[in-house]
């Protein structure tokens, strides 16, 4: 009866431990990192055209028409070729190169 009654207690016992911690998860839980915060950036083509008439050349920056001396965005524009429009910033000069169509 003793033997039956400790048989009893150890297994009573053993099934206790098990649910207690699991041996494998860590000790410390990790913080939770910091949410990112996403920045959505539009990668917009401003230059979407370059034609001549006669033999003035105008450029098409963002659905407005332009000419070699106006002002875009606080810009003056110095120079338009056939694939290019060369403006003067206050920082230097900037470049807006028009994107040729891929052929299928």
């Amino acid at each position: 009866m003793a033997k039956i009654l400790i048989g009893i207690i150890l297994i009573s016992l053993a099934s206790s431990v098990g649910a207690f911690v699991d041996p494998t998860r860590p000790l410390i839980r990790a913080p939770k990192p910091a949410p990112i915060e996403t920045v959505k950036v539009e990668q917009k083509q401003p230059l979407t055209a370059i034609f001549t008439k006669g033999k003035n050349r105008f450029a098409v920056i963002e659905d407005k028409i332009y000419r070699t001396g106006d002002t875009y965005r606080n810009s003056q524009i110095i120079r338009i070729t056939n694939d290019k429009v060369i403006l003067r910033t206050a920082e230097g000069t900037r470049r807006l190169t028009l994107i040729q169509k891929i052929k299928k």
